[in-house]
C-alpha cells in the first residue's frame, strides 16, 4: 500500500516540468494534455542538450528523441507516438524535427512557448529559422509529474550511421519481396511536402483478395497464391463490378462495399484534390511521416513508420540513385 506524502520529502523526487502556460493561455486550449506531457518530457531533454553542447551550426540546440522512446514514456503505440509528434510541430508549433537521412535519427528542436507560434513556423521548410529553446524556464509557471525512471542520458551513437549495401536479396530475406514501390511513393511524398507544401500525395498498396475463377487455378493469379495484381483495383475504383465487366467474377457483398469506398476516394480527390469525405476512414497524405492507406477487405490507415520492416525498405529504397535527394 502506498504511503502519505510529507512534506519534508517533496524536494526528494526527481520532476518532469511542464509550463503552466500550456494549460491557462488560450493558443493551447486545443493541444492533447498528451502532448503537453510529451512536450515536458522533451523540455527536459534540452538541458542535457546543452550539457553535451548539442547545437547546430546557428547555436541552436537540438534534442534526440525518436519515436520508440515516445513509445515507452507514455506507454503508447507508434501510431499515437507520431500523432503526439505531429501535434506539437504542425498545431502548437512547440517543435521543429529536421531528418538526417538514412539510419539517423531527427533532430528535434524545442521551442520557446512564450512567443506566440508563427503561422510560418509551424511549417517544416528546412530552410526556415527555428527558434532557438531558451535554456532557463521560468519559475513558478509548472505543473510536476513525478518521474518513475530517471534517464541516464542519450545514445550519442545513434546520430552516427554506417553506410548501407542494402540488396533486394537481403531484402527477400527479411520477407519483404514487392513492397519497394509503396515505399518510393512515401518517399515521394515525404519530398512534394517539403517542396511543394500546398501540394499533398496518398499513397496505397492495394492487397484485396480478387475473388477467383475455376479457371485461375493453379494460374499466376490464383487466390491461393497471389493477394491482387497489377490493374485489379480498376474494378473497384471505376465501381463497374456490378456492370459485369469482363472477365465477370463471383462477387460479394465485401467486393461491393469496397468499390463503393474506394471509386468515392477516386471522385473526391478527382473533384478536390483529397480523397477524404464523409462516411469514409480517414486516408492520411504521405509526407514526413511516411502515411499511406491499405486497400483490403476495408480501408486502413497506417500512420508514420512502422519499426524494422519499413526501416529496411527505406534503407532499400534509398539506394535508388534516381531518386531526388530531400
Amino acid at each position: 500500500m502506498l504511503d502519505y506524502i510529507y512534506s519534508e520529502q517533496v524536494s526528494q523526487y526527481a520532476y518532469y516540468r511542464i509550463p503552466k502556460i500550456l494549460f491557462t493561455d488560450d493558443r493551447y486550449r486545443d493541444i492533447s494534455t498528451d502532448a503537453k506531457v510529451l512536450y515536458g518530457l522533451l523540455l527536459d531533454r534540452v538541458s542535457l542538450s546543452i550539457k553535451n553542447k548539442w547545437v547546430d551550426d546557428q547555436n541552436r540546440v537540438f534534442i534526440i528523441f525518436s519515436l520508440a522512446d515516445v513509445q515507452e514514456s507514455l506507454n503508447c503505440g507508434p501510431q499515437k507516438a507520431t500523432a503526439l509528434f505531429r501535434e506539437l510541430e504542425k498545431k502548437a508549433g512547440l517543435i521543429e524535427r529536421k531528418r538526417q537521412g538514412l539510419g539517423k535519427p531527427n533532430l528535434i528542436y524545442v521551442k520557446s512557448f512564450c512567443e506566440a507560434p508563427r503561422e510560418s513556423a509551424i511549417q517544416n521548410h528546412e530552410n526556415h529559422p527555428s527558434g532557438m529553446m531558451k535554456t532557463e524556464i521560468p519559475a513558478s509557471t509548472e505543473i510536476i509529474i513525478p518521474e518513475s525512471r530517471k534517464s541516464s542520458g542519450i545514445n550519442t551513437n545513434l546520430i552516427k550511421t554506417e553506410s548501407s549495401n542494402l540488396t533486394s536479396r537481403r531484402l527477400a530475406a527479411e520477407g519483404l519481396t514487392g513492397f519497394g514501390g509503396e515505399m518510393k511513393n512515401r518517399y515521394f511524398g515525404d519530398y512534394r511536402a517539403k517542396k511543394f507544401p500546398d501540394s499533398k500525395t496518398y499513397t496505397y498498396i492495394f492487397s484485396h483478395v480478387t475473388p477467383g475463377r475455376p479457371e485461375d487455378k493453379g494460374t499466376a493469379r490464383d487466390p491461393e497464391k497471389l493477394l491482387s495484381w497489377r490493374s485489379s483495383e480498376l474494378w473497384y475504383t471505376f465501381s463497374s463490378l456490378r456492370e459485369n465487366v469482363p472477365p465477370c467474377r463471383p462477387w460479394t457483398e465485401l467486393d461491393f462495399r469496397l468499390a463503393d469506398q474506394m471509386s468515392s476516394y477516386w471522385a473526391n480527390f478527382i473533384k478536390t484534390g483529397d480523397p477524404n469525405g464523409e462516411g469514409l476512414p480517414h486516408w492520411p497524405a504521405s509526407d514526413e511521416s511516411y502515411s499511406w492507406m491499405e486497400l483490403g477487405d476495408e480501408p486502413i490507415a497506417h500512420e508514420g513508420m512502422d519499426g524494422k520492416k519499413d526501416e529496411l525498405l527505406l534503407e532499400y529504397t534509398l539506394n535508388d540513385p534516381t531518386l531526388p535527394a530531400i
